[in-house]
């Protein structure tokens, strides 16, 4: 829809007229009824919707949830795997949260990786930098379509220190591509 590029069908994202009217989000491409695609990346997505692009291509008006539902496989798309490891590394405890928690635990030799997140605040990335420089913990920057607080579940989060060698190594991986 938004640039007009042509490839494989795979290579988009599907937005479909059901025969009743109805308009969703298709992932896998294989819904009865007329389709609009728009591909799979940031600035294409990002003009279907401030133009509501689908909406011209299918006749009908499409609720914002539909195109919700688009950005929401789009950053399943960029963060790949990434947010499900840090889900997993939360919730059986091989991840401190705060400079603090993590500066502490760094101090023991038990951090194993840093993620920070882009949007950290120039306090965050100074004192993350001063830890870097006297301890060779290896970083990531977190680059997600949801925050750091939002895929986690804690407030104000922008950095994560993970302690387990597994997850770090993984989380590592995944966030390279």
């Amino acid at each position: 829809m938004a640039c007009r590029r042509r490839d494989r069908k795979t290579s988009f994202f599907r937005i479909v007229r059901l025969p009743e009217g109805k308009t969703v989000f298709d992932p896998g491409c294989t819904a009865n009824g007329r389709g609009a695609y728009v591909c799979k990346r940031a600035e294409c997505v990002r003009s279907a919707k401030e133009n509501n692009l689908a909406a011209s291509e299918l006749k009908v008006p499409v609720p914002a949830s539909v195109y919700l539902d688009v950005a929401e496989a789009f950053g399943r798309q960029e963060t790949g795997d990434l947010e499900p490891l840090l889900g997993f590394a939360v919730r059986s405890g091989k991840a401190l949260f705060g400079v603090t928690s993590i500066q502490n635990a760094a101090r023991k030799g038990n951090v194993r990786l840093i993620l920070l997140e882009d949007s950290a605040g120039t306090r965050t990335r100074e004192r993350i930098a001063r830890l870097l420089r006297n301890t060779p913990i290896p970083m990531v920057s977190y680059r997600g379509v949801r925050t750091l607080e939002t895929v986690i579940g804690k407030p104000n989060c922008k950095c994560i220190g993970i302690v387990d060698d597994h997850f770090a190594e993984s989380i590592r991986k995944a966030s390279h591509g």
